[in-house]
């Protein structure tokens, strides 16, 4: 009895082993080609949780090659979930760095419909950033008009790039980045989707020029019942319905990550292209595993992931759906020396903060 356990839980390692390979390997596989991975990857905390745990259980039961096989695994996939699981110190000296600039990435979710669009704006200007990267901003008919917003962060913003992807006679919806320093060049990164944007502005900070790219890639356009899945699972639903709600579901992820994979291309495009060094910002809606992201992020550094606190951490924060989604990344010849993402429950997303320095040439 004692071995058929021991062979179950060997092939449930063994099982657990491949899904967590699949899904580190998924940041290199566009979905264009197949998808299945992603899905992997959407979850990858989930396998390497499963993997420490089965590392130290069998090395408990002395079964040290199978402990020794996953340990191997673990440190050759470091580079990729390092950027989900934090592992560093953030404490950093900058004496002697460089100019320091702060930044703010922020999805403000349409100002919650205005109902705290003066919260929002009150704390922007408490952080006292030198750039502030919005998302989602969004201005409806009667609410306060973009002219009106605009004239409270006069004194600290007086250089801005607004660009709305939607405008109907009812609401707009776009982003913003606004800075302190002189905007010199402005442009949209052309993609495809109905919804959502990228935008990239040249900025003049003292000799340097630095280009600022704000994203708002595609949605996973998940309806409030699709976010609210757990609960549904709870309630006295039939299992047709939950295997319906789930291909929905499916379905829905799936054509978001194929829109943004095309999407975060073109913004590498713009990376690669680009004469002077670069801060990608903004909500990328996914996760450091993933194809999108590492698309954009490979020849970067992500700011949390380097002086960010340890652990997991996450930057969505509704219906239970706690993911990494919103990035601050960072051309190589910046230095961060602090990264936060504060609790601050003023919209369905948590601001990220990223303080660095300008190395001096």
């Amino acid at each position: 009895m004692r071995n058929l356990v021991k062979t179950i839980l060997l092939v449930i390692t063994a099982v657990g082993a491949l899904c967590f390979v699949v899904g580190w390997v998924s940041v290199w596989i566009s979905p264009s080609v197949v998808i299945f991975p992603a899905y992997f990857g959407l979850i990858f905390p989930v396998w390497w949780l499963i993997m420490v745990v089965a590392m130290f259980f069998w090395l408990l039961h002395r079964y040290f090659a199978v402990s020794l096989f996953i340990a191997v695994l673990l440190v050759v996939s470091f580079p990729q979930w390092r950027r989900t699981i934090v592992f560093n110190c953030p404490e950093r000296t900058i004496e002697g760095e460089g100019k320091t600039v702060k930044i703010i990435s922020f999805n403000v979710e349409m100002f919650s419909a205005n109902r705290k669009l003066d919260p929002i704006l009150e704390y922007i200007k408490q952080e006292d950033a030198d750039i502030v990267c919005l998302q989602e901003v969004g201005f409806y008919r009667y609410g306060l008009s973009q002219n009106e917003i605009l004239q409270r962060v006069d004194s600290l913003y007086p250089y801005r790039h607004i660009w709305y992807k939607n405008q109907s006679k009812g609401v707009s919806s776009g982003l913003f980045t606004l800075s302190r320093y002189p905007i010199i060049h402005k442009e949209k990164i052309q993609y495809r989707s109905e919804h959502n944007v990228s935008i990239f502005s040249d900025l003049k900070i003292g000799d340097d020029t630095v280009r600022v790219i704000n994203n708002h890639l595609e949605s996973n356009h998940l309806s409030k019942r699709d976010r609210d899945v757990a609960k549904m699972l709870s309630e006295d639903v039939s299992r047709q319905e939950i295997v319906e709600r789930s291909n929905d579901i499916r379905h829905k992820l799936g054509n978001a990550m194929l829109i943004r994979s095309i999407q975060a291309e073109a913004v590498r495009n713009t990376i690669d292209a680009s004469p002077y060094p670069v801060i990608v910002a903004g909500d990328f809606n996914d996760v450091a595993q993933s194809y999108s992201y590492y698309t954009i992020a490979s020849p970067l550094k992500d700011a949390y992931a380097s002086v960010g606190r340890w652990g997991y951490y996450w930057s969505y924060n509704e219906n239970m759906m706690f993911f990494p989604i919103d990035h601050i990344l960072l051309d190589r010849e910046f230095v961060p020396y602090r990264c936060e993402i504060p609790k601050i429950k003023l919209s369905d997303h948590y601001p990220v903060i990223c303080e660095f320095a300008i190395r001096s040439r």
